[in-house]
């Protein structure tokens, strides 16, 4: 499914963003992306550190790439 798919990539490129800033700079942090019908958007949250980022959401995953989520939580942090 088109969902599933998106959600899949995005949580493969997050899982990657947080081995290499742990490699990099030695940031614990990991990342989850979900889709929510209600909101008809992706939210991704994420800890570093210990601490919980601000929740990213993101409305029009469908219309843009496949990177747009991932790209949009990457620039709001």
């Amino acid at each position: 499914n088109k969902i599933q798919t998106l959600v899949d990539y995005t949580n493969s490129r997050l899982e990657n963003w947080y081995k290499t800033a742990k490699e990099d700079y030695g940031v614990e942090g990991s990342a989850k992306a979900v889709y929510s019908p209600e909101h008809e958007s992706m939210i991704i949250t994420a800890t570093e550190n210990g601490e919980a980022l601000e929740e990213c959401k993101v409305s029009y995953i469908f219309e843009e790439s496949r990177d747009y989520a991932f790209n949009v939580w990457a620039e709001s942090n």
